[in-house]
């Protein structure tokens, strides 16, 4: 696997050619393609350039698929932020999140597939987490944490419950969020059987709220 690096122009203000790739990309994602076996023709053929402009821009596709993945992930959060921003009350808030959640399940699965297709080259999963652009990776990490900690004070504001450790908050959140994208992402078993995603949503707030209010 070739070196690779992320480049913050290509993220924040991408050519009409990069973000056709960068669209091929999500499109091949949502279609649950196995990136290890995509390649940059497949890309390239469903963004409907040459093959060889891929290459002016990125050395490889890794290169092209981790840049595809950075942008994608800056403009869902900001997307999360907006509708986040909209809601009337912690409740609407927290279901915001998780249906966010389900909403980008394709994409969340496939992104964890591209993490262990880096971990097949060790230096490229290093170069990724380094060269993430920190002014983009920190904002993004800045927003969310700010978020939680602003969110969870907020329920108890609002009387939904009765915690006031900060860090309980933080591990009964961490703990709705991971079990609830584990349960969405996963295949679908008997635990989930003939229940709605708004069900399987209603379960998990309702066990963040309890766990609050012991």
């Amino acid at each position: 696997m070739e070196d690779f690096h992320v480049d913050i122009d290509y993220i924040t203000a991408p050519s009409p050619k990069v973000l056709q790739m960068y669209r091929a990309v999500s499109e091949l994602l949502r279609e649950r393609q196995d990136l290890s076996g995509v390649k940059v023709s497949d890309i390239t053929s469903k963004a409907g350039i040459g093959k060889g402009t891929a290459y002016e821009y990125f050395s490889s596709k890794e290169e092209l698929i981790a840049n595809a993945v950075v942008y994608e992930y800056s403009r869902k959060f900001t997307r999360l932020s907006e509708k986040q921003d909209a809601c009337r009350n912690f409740e609407e808030k927290i279901y915001g999140i998780l249906e966010w959640i389900r909403e980008n399940r394709e994409y969340n699965i496939m992104y964890s597939r591209l993490i262990q297709l880096l971990f097949g080259n060790v230096k490229s999963c290093r170069e990724l987490k380094e060269q993430l652009p920190q002014d983009l990776y920190g904002r993004i990490y800045a927003y969310t944490s700010r978020m939680i900690m602003r969110l969870l004070e907020e329920g108890y504001q609002e009387g939904y419950y009765t915690e006031t450790d900060p860090g309980k908050r933080r591990l009964a959140f961490l703990m709705m969020v991971v079990g609830y994208a584990f349960t969405v992402m996963g295949p679908e078993g008997p635990y989930t059987e003939g229940m709605e995603d708004r069900e399987i949503a209603c379960f998990a707030y309702q066990g963040f709220i309890k766990s609050l209010n012991n």
